[in-house]
This record gives structure tokens, C-alpha cells and sequence, in this order.
């Protein structure tokens, strides 16, 4: 890192203007990480974990209903991908994502309209 690092400042040092400096700038991170790139660890092969890598990550939520909407949502893409033909269970699992969707809704709208402002 330390022979790098000397390489550039002293090139951006003689540089003669700001656009041959300017390239010399722009080079660090590649050149940074070519000089890494001996030291990091292999990244996982592709095709080993393909699966994992197509799920969405964790979702925080607030309240049961958003737990809810989340598993159906993540049950309509599963069923999605495991049974495209099957179009009575992706109906299925659409209309429960839209149920939830419209209770989501009508609960927010309550909320909103449940306020005592005497």
C-alpha cells in the first residue's frame, strides 16, 4: 500500500496541470484496489447460492398487518416462481395481497379520521 501510495503523490506531484493530475486522482481507487485484491477473500460462486441471492432481505415492520402483507407478498412471488401455470393459486395469492392491502388501507383511513379534536 505504502509503495501505492508513493507512486501517486509523487506522479500528482510532477503532474504539470490539473487534467494530468486530475487522471492521476482518478486512478486511485482502481489502482487501491488492484493493490488489495491479493488480500480479500473469494466472493461465493454464483451459481452455488443463486437461490439465496433472489430473496428479498429482512424487513423491519411496524405493525401486524404490515407482517402480513409481507409473507403474502413473499408467498404470491414464491408461488409465482414454483407454479407459473397454476393460475388459480397465483389468483389466489393476489387477491389475499390485495385483501390486505385494501384492510391496510381502510385501517389507515380510520386512523385518520379517529382523531378527538374537541
Amino acid at each position: 500500500m505504502q509503495i501505492v501510495a508513493d507512486d501517486l503523490a509523487s506522479k500528482i506531484a510532477d503532474a504539470d496541470s490539473w487534467a494530468s493530475g486530475e487522471g492521476y486522482i482518478s486512478a486511485i481507487p482502481e489502482r487501491l484496489r488492484e493493490a488489495l485484491q491479493p488480500f480479500a477473500t473469494r466472493p461465493p460462486q454464483p451459481g452455488r447460492h443463486h437461490h439465496q441471492q433472489l430473496r428479498r432481505p429482512p424487513r423491519v415492520t411496524r405493525t401486524q398487518r404490515e407482517h402480513r402483507l409481507d409473507e403474502a407478498m413473499d408467498d404470491l412471488q414464491a408461488t409465482q416462481q414454483v407454479t407459473p401455470r397454476d393460475r388459480r393459486a397465483v389468483r389466489r395469492a393476489r387477491r389475499r395481497v390485495g385483501r390486505l392491502r385494501a384492510s391496510m388501507a381502510q385501517q389507515e383511513l380510520r386512523q385518520a379520521f379517529d382523531k378527538d379534536e374537541s
